[in-house]
C-alpha cells in the first residue's frame, strides 16, 4: 500500500498551469524581441540598399552625361563659322526619313522646341538645353558630335565627281561605311550621308569619294546633296561609322516614373523609340558655362547662363557666334531612392544650383514624395572640343 501511494504521488508531479503560462509569456517576449530586431534590421537593410541604389544611379547618370557632353562638337566645332554649326539637319536611314521629323519626338521628348512643327527645324549644335521641355518638366539635353579619327576638323569639298560621288583634297582616314555630314554656309541645310561600303583606300590615294549605304540621302526638302556639295563653301564632317556603332547625336530627358531616357537622333539601331537609361532620376536641370569676354577667347569667366534669352534653344541653335561662347555645361539632378519609408524622411523642398542666387531652381515635393530619400548630384562638364575652336574668320 505504501509503495502504491508513493508511486501515485510521484506520477502527480509536473508543470503547473501557472508555470506553463509564465513560460509561454517569456517565450512570446523573446519571439517579439527577435522579430522586432529582424524588422528593424530589415528596414535598415532596405534603407541602406535604397541609398546605395540612389548613389549608383547618380554616379551612372553623371558619368553618362559627362561622356556625351565632353564629346559634344567633335568634328565640327573648330569650323563654327563654316556653315556647319546651325545648319538644318536632313537624314534618312534605309530610305526612311529620320530628320527633320514629321511629327513630335517620342516621349519624354515630345515637347522639344515646342512640339511637332518646330521640332522639324532642329539645327546642328554641339549642345542644346530645352528648358522644362521634357515630359516631367525637367530640361532636355541635346548633344551632337562626331567620333571619326579625322583630326576633328571639317574638310573642304571641292565639288561633285559624278553620281553619288564627291571630290576632296584627299580621302585619307576615311573608311567604308563612315557616316558623313555635308554642309555649306550658303545653303543653310546639311545632309547626313555615307561612304560606300565597297570603298577601299587606293595605295596611290584618291580624291574621289563614292557615297552609298544605309544613311545615304540624295536630297533634302529644299535642295540636293549634289547642289550642296557643289557649293564653293561646302564642307564634309565625319560623324562616325555605321559598323562601329559610334554615332553621337542624341538627347537625354526625364520621363514619367523617374526614368532617364536617351534618344538617338540618327536611329542607329533602327528603333524610333526612346531608350531607358536609369531609374530614380526625379529631376534634371542644366546651365551653360560661358565665355563672356567681348571677344571670345575660349576661357570660362566663372559665370553661368540659363537657357533663356539669347540662349533659348530656338535662338541658340541658329546662332553659331553664341554657340562658340559655351565652354561647359553644369548639370544638376535630383535622384531618388526606390524605398518608400513609413514616415516622411525628406524636406518639403530641394534647391538645385543653390549657390546661384538668380539661377537656383526649387523643387517642391508632395507629402507622398517626401516618404522617399533624395540626393542632389551636381557636376560641371567642360566642352573640350569648343575649347579648341578656330577664331572667327
Amino acid at each position: 500500500m505504501l509503495l502504491r501511494a508513493a508511486a501515485g504521488r510521484r506520477s502527480a508531479r509536473g508543470v503547473s498551469l501557472i508555470e506553463l503560462l509564465v513560460a509561454m509569456a517569456l517565450g512570446l517576449i523573446v519571439v517579439l524581441a527577435v522579430m522586432s530586431m529582424l524588422v528593424v534590421g530589415e528596414a535598415n537593410r532596405r534603407t541602406t540598399t535604397g541609398t546605395n541604389d540612389m548613389t549608383q544611379t547618380g554616379g551612372f547618370t553623371a558619368a553618362t552625361l559627362d561622356r556625351a557632353l565632353r564629346s559634344a562638337g567633335a568634328g565640327f566645332a573648330q569650323g563654327f563659322d563654316w556653315g556647319v554649326m546651325g545648319c538644318k539637319l536632313h537624314a534618312a536611314r534605309n530610305g526612311t526619313n529620320v530628320l527633320p521629323v514629321s511629327a513630335a519626338f517620342p516621349a519624354p521628348f515630345a515637347g522639344l522646341l515646342g512640339g511637332a512643327t518646330d521640332s522639324a527645324d532642329l539645327r546642328l549644335a554641339p549642345v542644346l538645353i530645352g528648358q522644362g521641355q521634357s515630359q516631367t518638366g525637367s530640361d532636355i539635353l541635346v548633344t551632337m558630335g562626331g567620333s571619326a579619327a579625322l583630326g576633328d576638323l571639317p574638310r573642304l569639298v571641292r565639288g561633285n565627281a559624278g553620281t553619288q560621288k564627291i571630290l576632296l583634297d584627299n580621302t585619307l582616314g576615311l573608311q567604308a561605311n563612315d557616316v558623313l555630314l555635308i554642309s555649306a554656309k550658303s545653303a543653310g541645310d546639311c545632309v547626313v550621308t555615307q561612304v560606300d561600303g565597297s570603298f577601299t583606300q587606293p595605295a596611290a590615294g584618291t580624291d574621289t569619294l563614292p557615297l552609298a549605304g544605309l544613311y545615304f540621302r540624295a536630297n533634302t526638302t529644299s535642295s540636293s546633296l549634289a547642289g550642296i556639295a557643289g557649293s564653293s563653301d561646302a564642307y564634309m564632317t565625319a560623324l562616325g561609322n555605321q559598323d562601329a556603332d559610334n554615332l553621337q547625336m542624341q538627347m537625354f530627358g526625364v520621363g514619367t516614373g523617374g526614368i532617364l531616357y536617351r534618344y538617338d537622333l540618327l536611329r542607329s539601331t533602327g528603333s524610333s523609340a526612346a531608350e531607358p537609361l536609369a531609374e530614380g532620376v526625379y529631376a534634371l536641370r542644366a546651365l551653360y558655362a560661358v565665355d563672356s569676354s567681348a571677344t571670345p577667347d575660349g576661357v570660362w569667366d566663372g559665370g553661368y547662363v540659363a537657357p533663356t534669352g539669347d540662349y533659348t534653344i530656338k535662338t541658340l541653335m541658329k546662332t553659331p557666334d553664341t554657340q562658340r561662347r559655351i565652354v561647359g555645361v553644369r548639370v544638376a539632378m535630383l535622384v531618388r531612392s526606390p524605398v518608400y519609408e513609413k514616415t516622411m524622411v525628406s524636406p518639403a523642398t530641394y534647391v538645385l544650383f543653390s549657390d546661384q542666387t538668380a539661377l537656383k531652381y526649387t523643387i517642391n515635393l508632395s507629402d507622398d514624395d517626401r516618404h522617399y530619400r533624395y540626393r542632389v548630384v551636381d557636376t560641371v562638364v567642360p566642352l573640350r572640343n569648343l575649347l579648341m575652336k578656330q577664331p572667327a574668320s
